[in-house]
């Protein structure tokens, strides 16, 4: 008997309870955002093309670009809680190349074109996180941290077409045709948000938060790409509580 009382004991102790007048147990993140800073990377690769190799090289810039961004909330005990998050933003993707093309007659006198690329990039995240919060008035308070996991898209190039006349000595570019590179790499988060309630159940927040995560787009034979997912993220929305 002594045993028992003492456990319960301790695990009252360990695990604080939830005050009487704790504001709310869950709370809905209704909004958007905002993915600031461009996202750059290169990609670079080869095919065998007249006993030689042709080579291309690219650069390409994601731009900024609105999204959305969702939650919910779970305050498990009095000043901690859990939260899971989703993020979509779907950015516009420019770009550059330069490519190398063997001569069909002379070794080593390459023919050299240039060119551009458009495309789409395109980030799903799911973000779990430890919560701490707090309330001051009708503010209230939140700052995170937790793993997200991504979905990475984006268009990258898969080759490079041309024509050429004789003597051969310099190519037209025809065609570059883009595919979508793919990853889902595990990266992390961390934020922070301020919500003003208007009432018991409905209020308005705004909210920071950078995400980040390495991924690796495979297109084909290529080799992989490389990109910075993530970045600095701001938005705000709607906030429901229960």
């Amino acid at each position: 008997m002594r045993t028992t009382t003492l456990a319960l004991f301790l695990t009252t102790l360990a695990v604080p309870a939830l005050a009487a007048d704790d504001p709310y147990k869950v709370k809905l993140l209704l909004g958007g955002g905002y993915q600031l800073g461009g996202s750059d990377f290169d990609q670079t690769f080869s095919f065998p093309q007249y006993q030689e190799n042709a080579t291309v090289n690219a650069a390409y810039d994601a731009d900024k670009a609105p999204g959305l961004d969702v939650g919910i909330q779970w305050n498990a005990f009095r000043s901690i809680g859990f939260s899971l998050g989703g993020t979509l933003y779907d950015r516009d993707l420019t770009g550059t190349f330069d490519a190398s093309f063997p001569h069909p007659f002379f070794f080593n006198q390459p023919r050299t074109a240039t060119g551009d690329v458009t495309g789409k990039m395109k980030e799903t995240a799911g973000h779990l996180n430890l919560v701490f919060f707090g309330k001051s008035g009708n503010l209230d308070l939140s700052a995170w941290g937790g793993v997200s996991i991504f979905k990475v898209q984006a268009d990258i190039l898969s080759t490079v077409a041309y024509s050429q006349t004789y003597p051969y000595d310099t190519v037209t570019v025809t065609s570059a045709p883009t595919g979508k590179g793919e990853d889902t790499p595990l990266g992390f988060n961390v934020g922070a948000s301020v919500d003003y309630r208007f009432s018991k159940s409905i209020g308005f927040g705004i909210q920071g938060r950078f995400a980040r995560a390495k991924a690796k787009l495979a297109l084909g034979e290529n080799p992989e790409v490389e990109v910075d997912a993530g970045g600095l993220q701001v938005g705000g929305g709607l906030r429901i509580y229960f």
